[in-house]
């Protein structure tokens, strides 16, 4: 999808270049050829930037599990190249397991193996949260889009529904980093192995 637009008003521009700042005014008007009204558009635009900001948390949530998992994958290697007590590689699957938990309420794992038409499972939420908005904002591939106009209920109550998908699997992410992460390092560490490290995607 191309992403929300921004509603009709009044916007200041900023342009930094060789360390100089030159700022603009710029006034966005309506469509002329739309029934729509200015409070149609804004409240569409609202919905918009809500449901692309949280496509781009599910995003970030990805990226980090993702980092987190590959690391795991080379951790089960240098554990068996050294002959690791089996209790240590079982710890790494375990936690391994429990972060690919997460990244299933995100993503179906025929995307992440990077089938990206493939319709063997349900779509999860970042998918989700991209066919909504492509719904309410723009458009996007085979979606017209219709950001004229306000939401309709059934779209509100969706986004609604999937934010709390979304807030329910950032609580379990949190939990991860900050409980269980933190026991799995200390467990590595008593055994003189390699420590886990939490690389926090932006």
């Amino acid at each position: 999808t191309l992403g929300p637009l921004v509603a009709p008003g009044t916007y200041t521009v900023k342009l930094v270049a060789d360390g100089r700042t030159l700022t603009e005014k710029l006034t966005v008007l309506k469509d002329p050829n739309t029934t729509g009204s200015e409070a149609d558009v804004d409240a569409a635009t609202k919905l918009s930037l809500s449901i692309y900001n949280d496509a781009n948390t599910s995003v970030r949530l990805i990226n980090q599990l993702e980092w987190t998992r590959l690391q795991l994958q080379d951790m089960q290697k240098m554990l068996k190249a050294a002959n690791a007590d089996k209790s240590l590689g079982d710890s790494v699957m375990d936690l391994d397991g429990k972060a690919l938990a997460i990244e299933d309420q995100l993503l179906q794992r025929t995307v992440a193996e990077g089938d990206l038409k493939s319709f063997r499972g349900p779509l999860q939420l970042y998918l989700k949260f991209v066919w909504l908005g492509a719904e309410v904002g723009s458009g996007g591939a085979d979606v017209a889009g219709n950001p004229d106009f306000p939401p309709t209920q059934s779209e509100i109550d969706v986004y609604n529904l999937l934010h709390g998908q979304l807030e329910k699997a950032q609580t379990d992410f949190n939990n991860l980093y900050s409980q269980v992460v933190p026991a799995f390092n200390q467990t590595m560490q008593q055994k003189g192995m390699e420590r886990l490290m939490t690389v926090q995607v932006k």
